[in-house]
């Protein structure tokens, strides 16, 4: 791959990158050199996943915006990675069987996922469930695909038929007959009413969902279908797979086979089309191989003879397919079948899930690196342990700790049914099965209490060390089997009976004795396991803050209890949050101001705040203290690096730089620096709903907790004199926003102001994102008559020192940060 490096510089002015380190900060994303596939094979292997109770990974799919990776197993549930740092994050059970089919909507504002009972489910971004419909009888959905307009959905199933749905009302409209036998994948194509099939029949069949018509029936397989998938970027190309060594890639225009892939020693599972670059194909088998395949490039292995492609022939639809071997081989990808595989949005990180139950995580290797080449997942375990490249004792250890990380930072699901009733691993101390009743119980969520002061069950066996065994179950015994099946006397409890078990609830009308006043636990709605502090944990935070107790509890330092963080190991470590570095030098702090610049650009070019060469950022420089650091005029958003980076004094002189800044910058930012040398950063863009609330010329209602981020400490500047090019409005615009973090220009959109650059480029997200949930609320308090319930001044006051101060503004930026920096390589920095 390294020689397909052609020297000199690529249509888009962009140096190609050559097999040096040093090319480790030019790092482009797989947008920026469409025409280089091979530069973005994900050769290296980044992180394997694994669900604390593991199960076979069906289906692996990035959300839209590639912040997440969602996995389907087969004990049906739904579990969440992070995209960035590829930990846990959420687990729920979405189906009671196994999930075979996970597609999101055109839109990106739908999911849909399909189970091995013929059960199709709706659901929302936020993974709220909303419909549920029965597609199939008693036959798996085997896939499912939207139609390019998301009005309609398709489902396959093992019944040989596919089914053609309303999406909006869930109704059934015609059913697809045809196939002989299970229909194993569907897709419908990107843009056009066509429908692609693969079956147990060996055939590949395309359809015209208007009439329900087989269009024609593709032939070329021996096996049964396992996959079909149109190309995404052109959708001229439908790849598909079977349970045989070979792939083929159909044109559709020809109807007909153009490439026949091989290389496989096993059956191939699946297969997918990277999102950006149209000639990169993956395949995966059974064997637990990821094979890459550049359509423009034949890479025959030694010996074979290469030739030639059925489009450089005079008449392409009689010539015969043209045979691919693979660019690069991932012999030991997985340890057994890869069911599904799924590119990053941005195409720069591949998912993928196997029968092995880990999901794992492929990118690119850095220029220069080619350790990839002789570690576990290239040339086995045994080879890589013999030539030292691999440890299992090593590897085992550092998974041990990334899971307990995992356990500590998330909650264990409440509702899981325990797997088995008794104590796994100790060996006599398993609990006896209930005896069986015959009013509806289940016997396995039976509570088994534990009675304070009274002793149960026969005595512990000789030898047992019960302080070791109190210590491994965190400090308490769990209760030991009753003795012969006998019943403990009840104990004389001073309110007449014991505590109410955790999830117990009262029948109505029915208080026991001793329990008035006091309310039964709430049992938790879902079966979810997430970040974040149980209901309980945060009302006694909450108590301890309205005591007056730091903004946490009282145990914390006071660099956690500023931003709300609180934590300690089981040793009583304490656990401190990341804050503002301390510099040797102001060299450092230049460098580091002007590195969050650059990424601050980065992060608006994502979200949608640029518009032209309208929009403006800029820091204080900490050694020249009287000048700040801009963005070039004419250079777009996400382009921005460090270097390209313009200094400029208060009278608008270049003082370091080769390019013009923009004269409003100049005339808003110069005056705000002056009136305000508690600010570093300021930002300035024309969001969308920046511009559309600052029509109104008011201020926020506060009316959600993002929105006191701004209690009192936001203003309106009520005029708008056209593009500002006078210092002289750019300082009225100054005195308006006073002391304050943020300002609605009238007719014009937002700006915001920060002690740090992170701080004003986290403000004016989340001030766009409030004007956002500000325009919708009035929409619809105006439509539906319904009143908006305002924050009270006392609980606004106090929720602003948690939630709009400095500190707590710095670091909700350190995440975006550390998106854009995996998501670039770090190209910004240089």
């Amino acid at each position: 791959m390294q020689n397909r490096r052609a020297p000199g510089k690529s249509a888009r002015g962009f140096e190609v990158e050559r097999p040096s380190s040093s090319y480790i900060a030019d790092i482009l994303p797989p947008a920026a050199h469409r025409d280089r596939p091979a530069d973005t094979i994900p050769a290296k292997h980044l992180h394997s996943s694994l669900n604390k109770v593991r199960q076979p990974v069906n289906v692996v799919k990035w959300t839209p915006e590639g912040r997440r990776l969602l996995t389907g197993s087969t004990s049906g549930e739904f579990t969440l990675w992070n995209g960035t740092g590829f930990n846990f994050e959420t687990i729920m059970q979405a189906h009671d069987v196994a999930i075979r089919s996970i597609r999101y909507s055109h839109s990106n504002e739908w999911l849909l996922s399909a189970d091995q009972d013929g059960v199709v489910k709706y659901w929302q971004t936020n993974f709220n469930n909303v419909q549920s419909i029965r597609a199939h009888d008693d036959a798996p959905v085997r896939d499912v695909a939207f139609a390019p307009t998301d009005t309609k959905f398709v489902t396959a199933a093992d019944d040989t038929t596919m089914k053609l749905w309303d999406f909006a009302s869930g109704t059934h409209e015609s059913t697809l007959s045809g196939h002989q036998w299970d229909v194993k994948c569907a897709d419908w194509h990107p843009t056009k009413g066509l429908i692609a099939s693969g079956s147990k029949d060996h055939t590949v069949r395309l359809w015209d969902p208007r009439t329900g018509r087989c269009l024609t029936t593709l032939h070329g397989h021996k096996n049964t279908l396992t996959m079909v998938r149109f190309e995404p970027s052109n959708g001229v190309l439908l790849a598909s797979c079977a349970r045989e060594q070979n792939g083929r890639v159909f044109d559709i225009r020809m109807m007909r086979d153009v490439f026949m892939l091989k290389g496989h020693e096993k059956e191939i599972s699946c297969l997918t089309w990277h999102p950006i670059h149209s000639s990169l194909l993956t395949t995966a088998g059974n064997d637990g191989s990821m094979f890459h395949y550049l359509l423009d490039e034949q890479s025959p292995p030694p010996g074979i003879a290469a030739t030639v492609s059925p489009y450089d022939l005079p008449n392409p639809a009689d010539a015969p397919a043209q045979t691919l071997y693979p660019a690069h081989r991932v012999l030991h990808a997985h340890d057994y079948a890869i069911w599904s595989m799924d590119w990053h949005p941005l195409g720069h990180v591949l998912a993928s899930g196997s029968n092995d139950r880990a999901t794992r995580f492929w990118t690119r290797p850095r220029p220069g690196d080619d350790s990839y080449t002789s570690d576990r997942w290239h040339i086995g375990q045994e080879a890589a342990e013999a030539r030292g490249t691999w440890k299992k004792a090593e590897a085992q250890r550092q998974q041990q700790e990334e899971e307990m990380e995992d356990e500590e930072e998330g909650l264990v699901d409440q509702k899981m049914p325990a797997r088995l009733p008794g104590l796994p691993g100790l060996p006599g101390l398993a609990r006896p099965a209930p005896a069986s009743h015959s009013v509806g119980i289940n016997p396995e969520r039976a509570q088994f209490l534990d009675m304070p002061g009274f002793s149960i069950g026969p005595p512990a066996p000789p030898g047992l060390d019960l302080e070791a065994l109190k210590k491994a179950f965190g400090g308490q015994l769990p209760p030991p089997p009753l003795a012969n099946g006998a019943m403990p006397p009840m104990p004389n409890f001073a309110n007449g009976m014991p505590p109410l078990p955790p999830g117990f609830m009262l029948p109505p009308g029915f208080p026991l004795p001793g329990t008035a006043g006091q309310s039964p636990t709430p049992t938790n709605g879902g079966s979810i396991r997430r970040r974040g502090p149980l209901p309980s944990q945060e009302e006694s935070l909450q108590a301890e803050m309205r005591q007056g107790k730091f903004r946490t509890a009282s145990s914390e330092s006071n660099g956690n209890a500023t931003v709300g963080a609180m934590g300690k190991t089981k040793s009583g470590k304490p656990l401190k949050v990341r804050s503002y570095p301390k510099f040797d030098s102001l060299e450092e702090e230049r460098l580091y101001r002007k590195q969050h610049l650059a990424a601050a650009f980065r992060m608006f070019a994502e979200r949608g705040f640029d518009e032209g060469v309208a929009g403006h950022i800029s820091v204080r420089d900490p050694i020249l203290t009287d000048c700040y650091w801009l963005n070039p005029l004419s250079r777009h958003f996400s382009q921005i690096c460090v270097s390209d980076l313009i200094l400029v004094d208060e009278d608008g002189t270049v003082v370091i730089g080769d390019e013009p800044i923009n004269a409003a910058a100049f005339a808003i930012h110069s005056e705000i620096h002056k009136a305000r040398p508690d600010v570093h950063a300021a930002c300035h863009a024309h969001s969308v709903y920046g511009k559309a609330f600052s029509v109104f010329g008011r201020e926020l209602d506060m009316i959600t907790q993002d929105s006191l981020r701004f209690y009192k400490n936001h203003a309106v500047y009520p005029q708008f004199g056209g593009v500002v090019l006078d210092r002289e409005e750019g300082r009225r615009i100054a005195e308006c926003l006073g002391d304050g973090k943020a300002i609605i220009l009238q007719n014009h959109g937002l700006l915001t102001v920060g002690e740090t650059i992170d701080a004003a480029a986290f403000w004016f997200t989340s001030l766009d994102k409030t004007c956002h949930a500000q325009l919708l609320v009035d929409a619809a308090a105006q439509g539906s008559g319904h009143q908006k319930t305002f924050i009270p001044d006392e609980e606004a006051a106090f929720s602003y020192q948690q939630v709009g101060t400095p500190e707590k503004g710095w670091l909700a930026f350190q995440p975006y940060y550390d998106e854009i920096l995996a998501k670039t390589q770090g190209s910004f920095l240089k």
